[in-house]
C-alpha cells in the first residue's frame, strides 16, 4: 500500500482475518482507488465497532481521505484516551497529508514530541479553522 499499489494490497487485506486491520486498510484502498462509497462504507464499520477504543486508525483514515478538521477531532480523541499507537505519530505516512497544516504541530506540542518535529512549527497567530462555516485549513 505504501508503494502505491493498491490493487494488490487490495487483494491481501482481504485475505487478512483481522477485521480490525481490514476494515481499517480497506477504507483507505477504496478511497485511493476511487470507490468513495465502499470506502465511507468501511470508516464507518470501523468506526461503530471499534472508533471508541481506537480512535487514532480512524484520524488515520480521515487523513488519508484528505478531511483534515476529522483526523483532529480523532487525534484529540486518541490523546484523550492515551492510545499507545500514537507513539508511531512522527513516521506515520499515512497522516503526512497533516505535516503541512499548524495544527499538527500543536497536537505534536500537546504531546510533548514538538522537539523532536523538523516540519513547521506552531505560530501564536494561528486560528482554528471552524468547520460549521466551511473553513478548511
Amino acid at each position: 500500500m505504501a508503494r502505491g499499489d493498491f490493487v494488490h494490497a487490495l487483494a491481501e487485506f482481504k485475505k487478512d482475518s483481522r477485521e480490525l486491520i481490514r476494515l481499517f486498510n480497506e477504507s483507505m484502498i477504496y478511497h485511493s482507488l476511487g470507490n468513495e462509497k465502499e470506502s465511507v462504507a468501511l470508516l464507518n464499520e470501523y468506526v461503530e465497532k471499534y472508533g471508541e477504543k481506537y480512535p487514532y486508525p480512524v484520524a488515520m483514515i480521515h487523513a488519508w481521505r484528505g478531511e483534515k478538521n476529522l483526523a483532529f477531532e480523532w487525534l484529540d480523541k486518541a490523546l484523550e484516551n492515551r492510545e499507545p499507537f500514537l507513539v508511531n505519530i512522527l513516521g506515520n505516512w499515512r497522516i503526512k497529508s497533516l505535516h503541512s497544516d499548524p495544527r499538527f504541530a500543536l497536537f505534536l506540542d500537546k504531546m510533548g514530541l514538538l522537539e523532536y518535529w523538523d516540519g513547521p512549527q506552531p505560530s501564536n497567530q494561528y486560528v482554528v479553522p471552524d468547520p460549521s462555516a466551511g473553513e478548511e485549513p
